[in-house]
């Protein structure tokens, strides 16, 4: 599919060279942040998964790379990129339930899932926060707050 043949909708948001990277990255491989060294990473048109393990650490893409967080806690509100000009976010984020009889109720067992294009050079961090850690347990400062540093080389 060329830029020509998306929907205009999306041509008009992302421009011609947006929407091809969106094309570019559709069939390239995933790779764990967690499972790759990530602290100044370069990743080539690939997606990239952001897990909890990857809490401060930094990320390097390219334009058109993709980057998912998947977080493991259905309590976590991701925030966004700090600068949507260069990581903007893909549709809304998704949260995934466990399975029923996975867990016990009111621990948040399952996921939240957003993911960001990089669109220009220049760097965003990703945010989340959440307030609870469990049933009826508040986090600690350290437990409710997520980021990941994203560098998007050119």
């Amino acid at each position: 599919m060329t830029t020509n043949h998306m929907p205009g909708r999306i041509r008009g948001l992302l421009g011609a060279a947006g929407a091809a990277a969106v094309l570019a990255i559709g069939s390239a491989p995933a790779i764990s942040a967690s499972a790759a060294t990530v602290h100044h990473t370069t990743v080539r048109h690939q997606a990239v998964t952001a897990a909890d393990a990857d809490n401060g650490k930094t990320i390097t893409v390219r334009s058109g790379g993709r980057v998912t967080l998947k977080l493991a806690s259905t309590y976590w509100t991701v925030r966004g990129s700090s600068d949507p000009k260069v990581l903007h976010q893909l549709g809304k984020t998704s949260t995934q339930p466990a399975k029923p009889g996975a867990c016990v109720p009111g621990q948040g067992c399952g996921t939240v899932t957003a993911t960001f294009v990089a669109m220009h050079r220049g760097t965003a961090d990703v945010t989340a926060t959440r307030t609870t850690c469990g049933e009826a347990m508040l986090c600690s400062p350290a437990q409710g707050s997520y980021v990941i540093h994203v560098v998007v080389a050119g």
